[in-house]
């Protein structure tokens, strides 16, 4: 079953909150991803990119899908860097 079928079902079921706690933890994953080594980073990355933008447009929450977007861009471009950079606007 692929994931939107699996969104459409959860969400006629009022998971709608289920579905929260899994786009906010993967948010969360993003924000410690440099913790991680360099392939799980590009993992986590790829599917946030394929699954979790999507889920956010979704639920109607583009901020969030746009957040995720950034801070996927980031973690791409410092892929070698295994130091933390602080994200812009996270406190």
């Amino acid at each position: 079953m692929e994931m939107i079928q699996i969104l459409r079902i959860q969400r006629s079921q009022n998971k709608t909150e289920l579905l929260l706690i899994k786009l906010f933890d993967r948010f969360h994953n993003i924000i410690t991803i440099f913790i991680k080594p360099l392939q799980k980073r590009q993992e986590i990355i790829f599917e946030t990119q394929q699954k979790f933008i999507a889920l956010a447009e979704y639920l109607k929450l583009p901020e969030i899908g746009e957040r995720l977007s950034e801070y996927c861009k980031l973690v791409w471009q410092q892929r070698n860097i295994t130091i933390s950079p602080s994200p812009k606007n996270c406190t």
